[in-house]
C-alpha cells in the first residue's frame, strides 16, 4: 500500500526579494525545509520596483527556482463583488467601508488556506495584519530588527494578542524588547546558513602598503557608522597606515556620510564601493587586513557578518543594543568603548599570529553555531504541531 502524506501548507509574507538580510533568512530556511513534506508559498506585501536602491531582486529568481507560488497583497485585497465595482461613485463614503470589509474578508480566507503563516519581520506584520485588523492565530513573527533601530516598531500592536516571536536574539537579551507584550510565545532560531563552500582567505603573508579594513553594511539611518569612523580616524592617528573601505548599497551623500568625513577630516581614507552582489567574490579578489560590522545582542550583525567570518579573516563588532556588557576575549568580539575596540584592531593589525588565531576561531564558531542543518529542526517541530 502506497502511503500518501499531506503536506504541511506553509505561507511567507515578505516585504519583497531584494538582497538584504531579512529576504535572505527566508530563503535559506526554505531551502533547507524538506520539501516533501511542506508546500511552500509566498505573499508580497508591496509593488515589484518599490526600492529603487535595487536594480535586480536577488532573492526573486532563486525563491520562484525552489517552486514556490508568489502572490501579490494587492491581488488578494482586490474587491470581488458587484456591489465594490458599481457604488463608488453613488456612496463613495459606504463603498469605502464595504471595500475594507471585504479586503479583511478577502485577506482572511487566504491565511485560511494555509497551515502556518510566517511573517517575515516586525513591520511586515505590521504592514498587513495590523494595517487590515486581521490577525491570524496560525503565525509566527520572525523578528528581524530591533528597538534600538526603531523604537516605534511594535507602537501599531495590540499587546495583548497571543504572538508567537521567532528571534536570532536568546530570550535573555529581549527583556526590554518583548516588555510590553503579556501574552506570547517565544522561540530561539539562530541565523542559519549553508556553511560549505567558502574558501579561507587569510595567509601568513606579510604585509605589503597601507591596510585595509573593509565594512559591510547598508547605508541606512537604521545602522550609524558614527563609531567606525571615529576608529579609523584613531587608528590613523597614531600612526597606521590604514583604510576603510565600506562596501553596501545606499547613496552616502543623501545620507550625510560624506559631510561626516569632511569634518571628521578622514575623506582620504574612507572610500565608499556600494553595493556588491558577490562578498565573496569581493574578499576574494583583494582580501583586507580586517573586517568591521555591526552587532546586536551579543550576535553578528547578520548573514554577511557570519558569511565573511568563514574566510578566517578577523573580525571586530561594534555593538549597538544595551546589554551592559562586551565581550572582547570570545569568538564574536563585542564592542561598546571606543578605546578598546581601537586598541583591539591595532594589536591585531600589527600581531598576524593573533589575526589567524582570532579568524580561524570565528571561522570554526560559524560552522558550529548558524549550519542551516543544524537548527532546521527547530522551525520543522513548531510547523508539525499545527
Amino acid at each position: 500500500m502506497i502511503s500518501i502524506i499531506n503536506k504541511k501548507r506553509i505561507l511567507w509574507v515578505v516585504f519583497d526579494f531584494v538582497q538584504a538580510g531579512g529576504q535572505r533568512y527566508v530563503y535559506e530556511i526554505c531551502k533547507a525545509l524538506d520539501r516533501t513534506a511542506y508546500e511552500l508559498h509566498f505573499l508580497r506585501a508591496t509593488s515589484y520596483g518599490h526600492d529603487t536602491n535595487w536594480d535586480v531582486e536577488h532573492y526573486h529568481s532563486k525563491t520562484t527556482e525552489l517552486g514556490c507560488e508568489i502572490f501579490l497583497l494587492e491581488d488578494i485585497l482586490s474587491s470581488r463583488n458587484e456591489f465594490n465595482r458599481t457604488s463608488r461613485s453613488v456612496f463613495p463614503h459606504l463603498s469605502l467601508r464595504k471595500n475594507r470589509y471585504q479586503e479583511q474578508i478577502n485577506l482572511t480566507s487566504f491565511f485560511a488556506m494555509y497551515d502556518i503563516v510566517n511573517f517575515s519581520g516586525v513591520g511586515v506584520y505590521d504592514l498587513v495584519c495590523n494595517n487590515y485588523n486581521v490577525h491570524p492565530t496560525n503565525s509566527l513573527i520572525h523578528v528581524l530588527t530591533a528597538k534600538f533601530q526603531d523604537e516605534k516598531m511594535y507602537d501599531n500592536y495590540r499587546k495583548d494578542l497571543p504572538y508567537h516571536f521567532v528571534c536570532a536574539t536568546p530570550i535573555e537579551f529581549l527583556s526590554e524588547e518583548l516588555s510590553d507584550f503579556t501574552n506570547f510565545k517565544y522561540t530561539y532560531f539562530p541565523l542559519s546558513f549553508d556553511t560549505d563552500g567558502y574558501k579561507t582567505l587569510i595567509t601568513n603573508e606579510a604585509k605589503k602598503g597601507a591596510f585595509q579594513i573593509a565594512l559591510f553594511t547598508r547605508l541606512s539611518p537604521l545602522k550609524p557608522l558614527d563609531p567606525f569612523f571615529y576608529a579609523i580616524k584613531l587608528l590613523h592617528e597614531v600612526g597606521l597606515n590604514v583604510n576603510l573601505n565600506v562596501f553596501g548599497a545606499g547613496n552616502p551623500k543623501e545620507l550625510g556620510l560624506t559631510r561626516q568625513l569632511a569634518y571628521l577630516h578622514i575623506k582620504e581614507i574612507v572610500d565608499f564601493k556600494g553595493h556588491v552582489k558577490s562578498i565573496q567574490d569581493t574578499l576574494q579578489s583583494n582580501p583586507p587586513d580586517q573586517i568591521w560590522f555591526q552587532a546586536a545582542n551579543g550576535q553578528p550583525g547578520g548573514y554577511a557578518a557570519l558569511e565573511t567570518c568563514l574566510t578566517g579573516l578577523p573580525h571586530l563588532f561594534w555593538e549597538f543594543a544595551n546589554i551592559g556588557n562586551d565581550d572582547t576575549e570570545g569568538a564574536i568580539r563585542t564592542f561598546t568603548k571606543l578605546h578598546d575596540f581601537v586598541e583591539t584592531s591595532e594589536h591585531l593589525l600589527n600581531d598576524k599570529k593573533a589575526a589567524l588565531s582570532l579568524g580561524f576561531q570565528q571561522q570554526k564558531y560559524v560552522r558550529q553555531a548558524h549550519s542551516i542543518n543544524n537548527h532546521i529542526h527547530i522551525l520543522e517541530k513548531i510547523f508539525n504541531a499545527f
